[in-house]
């Protein structure tokens, strides 16, 4: 195993050039995933926030809503890792803060990276500090760097699997459409952060209410529905609920028209972004 290999479990990432492998075998992983694990990886047992990935995968110097950004590099290194987000092994979930690395690691340990220079590349210094001067003059003369920076938690929507409430299973097909697009058409929107569908199916599983389910996922506003009525003329029920007071927002009842439903779809997932936004 080389000076710039760790092992943990049944994987060996090598931290300068980022492989990693299981079992003697390439595993593979999108680049931004795989700079946020080995970022997570050198600071093994260290909470490593957001803005510092954020730093380590995107630079400073780049504008961009890195949230989304951020969420799918995790759920990317998860699946990756055969990860449980509600029962972790590798990866925990630090609540408004970031992440942690809780796998011991074996074999010798990487050099320190320094947080505010957490990143796998370098432009040369004065390019780097013109660019970063630049893009600041920029994002003052709009207004936004001051928003970027104030620090507000992302809000946070849980679409869960909506039922086949219909009696007939050979729609089940439609239930599942509607879960994925409206959390599709929700993700869409920028501004949101969705839970990933697996997560939130596991803790419906649970039979825990659906406030309950919210309040785990640390979510503001969750998404319930099913499909209902005739076979041959189904219907959407959709409700959006705000966490912390159990309070439904909205409620509607849409039919599944000539377009199967996608109509449907984009009317819900702008509900919840005109609740959320």
């Amino acid at each position: 195993m080389s000076a710039d290999t760790v092992r943990f479990g049944t994987f060996e990432l090598n931290t300068r050039v980022g492989e990693l492998r299981q079992d003697g075998r390439t595993a593979k992983l999108q680049p931004q995933p795989m700079k946020m694990l080995v970022l997570l990886a050198q600071r093994a047992g260290q909470v490593v926030t957001r803005e510092e990935l954020q730093a380590a995968v995107w630079g400073c110097d780049t504008v961009v809503d890195y949230d989304n950004g951020l969420n799918w590099s995790i759920r990317k290194i998860r699946e990756t890792l055969g990860d449980d987000p509600l029962n972790p092994r590798f990866i925990e979930t630090v609540p408004r803060k970031g992440y942690r690395f809780i796998a011991p690691i074996i074999g010798p340990a990487p050099e320190p990276v320094p947080r505010a220079e957490a990143r796998w590349f370098m432009r040369p210094p004065t390019l780097r500090l013109a660019v970063v001067a630049t893009v600041c003059c920029v994002l003052l003369g709009g207004g936004l760097l001051q928003q970027r920076w104030q620090g507000a938690r992302p809000t946070t929507i849980v679409v869960l699997p909506f039922d086949n409430l219909t009696g007939n299973t050979g729609q089940d097909f439609l239930a599942t459409a509607a879960t994925d697009q409206v959390i599709t058409g929700v993700g869409s929107r920028g501004r949101l952060n969705v839970i990933d569908r697996m997560t939130a199916a596991k803790l419906k599983r649970s039979e825990e209410c659906i406030i309950r389910i919210g309040e785990q996922l640390r979510a503001d506003f969750v998404v319930e529905g099913s499909l209902v009525g005739p076979a041959d003329a189904p219907l959407i029920n959709a409700g959006i609920y705000r966490v912390h007071d159990n309070t439904k927002l909205w409620a509607g009842q849409i039919p599944i028209g000539p377009d199967r439903g996608m109509s449907a779809y984009r009317l819900i997932a702008a509900k919840v972004g005109a609740i959320a936004e």
